[in-house]
């Protein structure tokens, strides 16, 4: 009976590390590779909430991608974020994540056009916000 339960749990184990093992490997293949062609300072002087915010354009082949980043005053935007250069990023949801050089995330709300502005959540920004402007 004993050597029952052994058996049972050395394979729900076996089975548990080979599931994280799959999920660690999927996470690491959604991410891909882009231009971040615009980081604009989008900050609202009249918010009250201490942020600032910073929209973000990254190029993915024809594809484009629009994000909201916000950091507070006294924080500080990562030095990874500048226009030009070449980024890993994955969408997850509602939210855009950029890999920083040391491996971490920044998280962003991705974001979309709605005529000539754009919209991230409840937050509309004009004129529209694109590689040309």
């Amino acid at each position: 009976m004993r050597v029952t339960r052994l058996v049972v749990v050395l394979l729900m184990a076996g089975i548990v590390l080979l599931r994280c093992s799959v999920v660690l490997a999927q996470n690491k293949s959604q991410y891909r590779t882009g231009r971040l062609s615009k980081v604009e300072d989008a900050t609202d002087l009249l918010d009250t909430t201490h942020k600032a915010s910073f929209l973000l354009l990254i190029q993915a082949g024809s594809d484009e991608y629009i994000a909201h980043h916000t950091v507070t005053y006294f924080g500080h935007v990562n030095k990874d974020l500048v226009a030009g250069n070449d980024v890993e990023f994955r969408i997850s949801g509602k939210h855009l994540f950029v890999k920083t050089r040391d491996g971490k995330e920044i998280k962003a709300r991705l974001c979309d056009r709605i005529g000539e502005g754009v919209r991230c959540g409840d937050v509309a920004f004009s004129p529209a916000f694109h590689a040309g402007s």
